[in-house]
């Protein structure tokens, strides 16, 4: 198992616990309700979304996300940018963050069929986990550490509602999602 050189882990242990931002591979939009925040591997159609968006929800973030608990004790989603590939934030670059609140969390498919399909809590955590871990430093924390992460995702997922969304380019695309949760 990769693990970090001695007294780094300690490092992101520390850093780790002053912070309250998750890190995740996703892609997001910025709607009158809230963000809504695109899951998926490489190649599934985060960006494409986006674009595909673009004319009534303008882009918050592709590629990588932030998502912090706010002082209104939702959750709320910023741009992570390149930063988020580097490592933890340092309190100072936490507080220059602003987000916009999370309204929901779509895991993404490519497909024929255009549907919008609701899915439980544990399911929008287990993507949410999967994307966290696509944050490759994010691997190298212990397990206490991972743990407490885990927690933290599953109180995004308990706090707002998750979603597969299959999809393709069609105009289609863009009613299904409006009429399954509005943009």
């Amino acid at each position: 198992m990769n693990r970090p050189p001695v007294g780094l882990e300690q490092v992101f242990m520390n850093a780790f616990s002053h912070q309250r931002e998750l890190v995740i591979h996703a892609s997001a939009v910025r709607t009158g309700k809230g963000a809504l925040l695109f899951l998926g591997p490489s190649g599934t159609g985060k960006s494409t979304i986006c674009q595909l968006l673009s004319d009534r929800a303008p882009q918050l973030a592709n590629d990588a996300v932030y998502l912090l608990h706010r002082e209104d004790g939702r959750w709320g989603a910023a741009d992570g940018g390149r930063r988020a590939y580097d490592g933890p934030l340092t309190a100072e670059e936490i507080a220059t963050l602003r987000t916009v609140p999370l309204r929901a969390v779509l895991r993404l498919f490519q497909g024929a069929m255009v549907y919008l399909q609701p899915i439980g809590k544990l399911e929008t955590c287990r993507y949410l986990t999967d994307a966290l871990f696509e944050i490759g430093w994010q691997r190298d924390y212990d397990v206490t550490t991972k743990r407490e992460l885990f927690s933290r995702l599953a109180a995004v997922s308990r706090s707002v509602s998750g979603y597969e969304f299959h999809f393709d380019r069609s105009p289609r695309t863009l009613d299904t999602l409006n009429a399954g949760i509005g943009l």
